[in-house]
C-alpha cells in the first residue's frame, strides 16, 4: 500500500511508491535540489531516519519523487502502525534548502504512516 490522503502517507513497510510535487505560483528549474525528510516522531531535532533527495532536470510545474522498498523499511519490522513525521524542501545548486513548503504547521506535524509488511 502506497496512499496519499491530503498531505499524510499511509506506506506498507517495504512498499514502493511514487508521489507528484506541485508547489504553489512555483516552476522548478534545472538543479533545483528536492528533499523529503522523515524522522522520528517527535523528534525533528534529530537526523532522519529517511533523506531523499531529488533533483529537478528541466523547467517543470510538477516533478515526481520515487520511493524504492529500501526508503520505505523505516525502523524495525513490526505488527503496529509507527508514526513519523515529515518535511519536504526546496533548495538550489547544492545550496542548504531554503524554503519548506510542506512542515509542521499550525496543524501539527505532516505525518508518515508505515503499516506492518511481512519480512522477506
Amino acid at each position: 500500500m502506497f496512499i496519499i490522503d491530503g498531505d499524510t502517507f499511509h506506506v506498507t513497510w517495504g512498499d514502493k511508491g511514487s508521489f507528484d510535487l506541485t508547489f504553489e505560483d512555483y516552476t522548478f528549474q534545472p538543479d533545483d535540489e528536492v528533499y523529503l525528510r522523515v524522522y522520528e516522531e517527535d523528534a525533528m531535532d534529530e537526523e532522519p531516519v529517511l533523506d531523499k533527495k531529488l533533483v529537478v532536470d528541466a523547467a517543470t510545474d510538477t516533478v515526481t519523487m520515487n520511493l524504492l522498498k529500501a526508503d520505505t523499511k523505516l525502523g524495525e519490522p513490526s505488527n503496529e502502525r509507527q508514526t513519523y513525521w515529515y518535511e519536504i524542501t526546496l533548495g538550489h545548486d547544492g545550496s542548504i534548502p531554503d524554503q519548506t513548503p510542506f512542515c509542521f504547521n499550525d496543524k501539527g506535524p505532516k505525518l508518515f504512516y508505515i503499516y506492518p509488511g511481512g519480512v522477506e
